[in-house]
């Protein structure tokens, strides 16, 4: 049974092409098939599993876009850190 991190790994690996170096990064709207794609793994389904089982703590809220960065290293490397901040917005706003 794969991580959760490395399906992830595997999908900004392929989908998104891998390799974005330090922050900024890109920023993926969810309007994109890549966005989706990384919404839907693992670490982006926790994200939206949240806000619709928290509506009452957070309000209605939807998630915007996804930056994907990684450490600044050797993209062949393995181990090369990747990092997701999913954009979350009021609902229709």
């Amino acid at each position: 049974m794969e991580m959760s991190n490395e399906v992830t790994i595997e999908v900004i690996r392929r989908i998104l092409g891998g390799f974005y170096g330090p922050w900024p990064g890109v920023e993926v709207p969810m309007t994109d098939a890549a966005g989706l794609a990384v919404l839907g793994t693992p670490n982006g389904r926790g994200v939206a599993w949240l806000l619709a089982t928290h509506k009452e703590q957070f309000g209605r809220r939807t998630i915007e876009s996804v930056r994907v960065w990684s450490d600044d290293g050797d993209p062949s490397d393995a181990n090369l850190a990747y990092y997701l901040y999913f954009k979350i917005v009021p609902l229709g706003g």
